[in-house]
């Protein structure tokens, strides 16, 4: 099971609690009960959209990595929230794979025409994915091979 980050700093207070009483078996039950504490977020896209939600994800205690390939947009967000910043081409499938190897969830800030290509990327990817773009394709004919590969987008 995962959970989102709010649940996570709620489940990382219990554990460290139970740690400190001496209790490890017990904090060791909720690592060994499958919990996967979704906590690293990349955000695809650092335009005003992106930033918002990265300002909010970085809010939510998630580790937050924006990629753009303007440099200046990336600088501004480095300073801005605590989040770390990579140039990416956005434009080319394998680099945003590559990208967003290290992340639970991956955020599509993206241009539409950006959108269905790159939901079908991050699904070959077997990336959870989140897409806040209005593309012209009709993403449900990526369902099916979302459910094949157990990807949440």
């Amino acid at each position: 099971m995962r959970v989102c980050a709010r649940e996570a700093t709620t489940l990382f207070a219990v554990r460290d609690r139970l740690r400190a009483l001496g209790c490890d078996v017990h904090a060791r039950a909720l690592e060994d009960a499958g919990i996967t504490l979704m906590k690293r977020a990349t955000i695809l896209g650092g335009g005003m959209v992106g930033q918002a939600i990265a300002m909010d994800l970085v809010k939510s205690s998630f580790s937050v990595t924006v990629v753009d390939r303007s440099e200046e947009v990336l600088e501004a967000i480095a300073r801005r929230w605590n989040a770390k910043t990579q140039r990416g081409d956005l434009l080319d499938a394998q680099a945003l794979v590559d990208r967003t190897r290290d992340a639970d969830v991956v955020v599509g800030a993206l241009p539409g025409a950006l959108g269905f290509r790159t939901l079908s990327a991050m699904i070959e990817a077997k990336k959870s994915y989140v897409d806040i773009s209005f593309m012209a394709e009709d993403p449900w004919v990526l369902s099916d091979r979302a459910k094949e590969l157990g990807v949440a987008c």
